[in-house]
């Protein structure tokens, strides 16, 4: 398979909807921060429910999209640019996501 730019296969094609997803997220969970004034260092659903939930679907999906673009690299063959763009950005935000999330639990804990 020849490279090219976008996704031949479905789950490439998975990979860069769900990050395009993942982006509509973070500009949601920026605007929520912002209108709701949030003054909370790692917020978490109980702390602020709607931001907490926000951010942590946010995590969720970028982690999605990074699993289905493996995928569809090991799987499917898939040698799109597009895809190794998602696979970096989307993993270096499931990892942070992870962090935060036994942060935040750690936090409650404490």
């Amino acid at each position: 398979m020849k490279t090219t730019f976008l996704p031949k296969s479905k789950p490439g094609q998975w990979s860069v909807i769900l990050f395009a997803i993942f982006i509509m997220f973070t500009f949601l969970g920026t605007y929520l921060s912002r209108a709701l004034n949030n003054d909370i260092e790692y917020p978490n659903p109980i702390n602020s429910p709607v931001l907490g939930t926000a951010i942590y679907l946010t995590f969720i999906i970028a982690g999605a999209a990074f699993i289905t673009g493996i995928r569809a690299l090991l799987k499917h063959k898939e040698r799109a640019i597009a895809v190794y763009i998602v696979m970096v950005i989307s993993g270096y935000f499931a990892l942070a996501g992870s962090a935060l999330f036994i942060v935040g639990m750690f936090e409650l804990l404490r």
